[in-house]
């Protein structure tokens, strides 16, 4: 009786060394922080209880102790930052939908012809307001129908380019081309408007609404879907007023790559082969 009471009683001790050593381990190794508490827990339920000795039940509670501080610095260093990288991908995956939606709301407009000072039955391009609804479209005294589903629930942000859609943790605001070149994205220089070449061309950003946000990516889109994404170096980051210009993704490709490798689409919604 004595030999096995002896010999259990030292594969106990074997049991708590071991959850000790492995607890020691998950506090350099965060990683296996989750298993060593379980293992730790095991430990002291198996051999730690409350007619052990001493010395084993103490060796028991130091090492759930450890175990803990392993599992603090795994929340710390590994499960609190992967949280929020995945919400910033869920934000930015959120900003590209809502980018698509304006996309295809635009070829909504061109194949409708909302905006057609010439009567060729194609539409220019709307700027942001008005393809949200949110103001009356160029040349007409009523806003659209059907707006995008996007602008429900969003606020109108006044930002150095002109309006923006602020929604969901992004500013949204549309490019269309300007008469002798470059772009107009603010509604009061309409008459500036080049609409013949709007029919066939827009950009649009989205770019954190805050600064303070985790988030630090910016999306762009044209009228092929051609969808980039901004991997920002410190302190080329937009965010709020500092709004990116029309020419932000045409002017310097070098800062925004291809948006998981989607590739631009070769015709125009609603304009055939122009």
């Amino acid at each position: 009786m004595g030999v096995r009471y002896v010999t259990g009683w030292g594969r106990l001790e074997a049991l708590v060394a071991s959850a000790l050593v492995f607890s020691v381990f998950s506090v350099l190794w965060t990683r296996a922080a989750p298993f060593a508490l379980a293992f730790s827990l095991f430990s002291f339920l198996t051999a730690g209880g409350a007619t052990a000795p001493r010395a084993r039940r103490l060796a028991a509670m130091a090492t759930s102790i450890v175990a803990v501080i392993g599992l603090l610095r795994f929340t710390a260093q590994e499960a609190l930052p992967g949280i929020v990288e995945s919400g910033k991908r869920a934000s930015g995956q959120r900003a590209v939908s809502h980018l698509r939606q304006l996309w295809f709301a635009e070829g909504v407009m061109r194949e409708q012809a909302e905006i057609d000072p010439d009567n060729d039955g194609v539409g220019s391009a709307g700027l942001i307001e008005e393809v949200a609804g949110r103001a009356n479209v160029r040349g007409r005294f009523t806003p659209l129908l059907a707006p995008m589903a996007m602008a429900r629930g969003a606020t109108v942000v006044r930002v150095p380019g002109g309006p923006c859609l602020q929604l969901d943790g992004y500013c949204f605001l549309v490019c269309v081309p300007r008469l002798g070149g470059g772009w107009v994205s603010d509604p009061q220089e309409s008459s500036k408007i080049d609409e013949e070449r709007a029919e066939r061309r827009f950009v649009a950003y989205a770019w954190p609404a805050h600064a303070e946000a985790a988030l630090s990516e910016s999306f762009f889109i044209d009228e092929h879907e051609n969808i980039l994404v901004q991997r920002p170096t410190p302190g080329s980051a937009y965010a709020g007023q500092r709004s990116p210009s029309c020419e932000a993704a045409l002017e310097r490709p070098a800062e925004w790559a291809r948006w998981r490798n989607k590739q631009p689409r070769e015709t125009l919604p609603g304009a055939g082969a122009r």
